[in-house]
């Protein structure tokens, strides 16, 4: 059975994802961008499979969405840890 508050949450998702496409240029300020934005579109992937889940394919988008989820940590850790270490070096 899907969840409202699931549903809610990959609505939103999209809602930010337009609103990333649509504001491209001004996202190039942000240090290493491009691996914060792919943590986002996994991220948005674990939404889109936790509804799926429900209709088809059980077990098969439960693993997807929890893949979907480490994968996406992984990368915004990736992400936090070049942070880090841009500041470092500019002080």
């Amino acid at each position: 059975m899907v969840q409202s508050n699931e549903i809610v949450m990959f609505i939103m998702g999209i809602g930010v994802l337009i609103f990333i496409m649509k504001n491209s240029e001004g996202l190039v300020y942000i240090p290493h961008h491009k691996l914060l934005l792919r943590s986002f579109y996994v991220l948005l992937g674990a939404w889109f499979f936790t509804n799926i889940e429900a209709l088809i394919a059980t077990q098969i988008c439960n693993i997807a969405e929890h893949v979907c989820y480490v994968c996406s940590s992984i990368l915004l850790t990736l992400w936090l840890f070049r942070m880090g270490f841009k500041k470092e070096e500019a002080e």
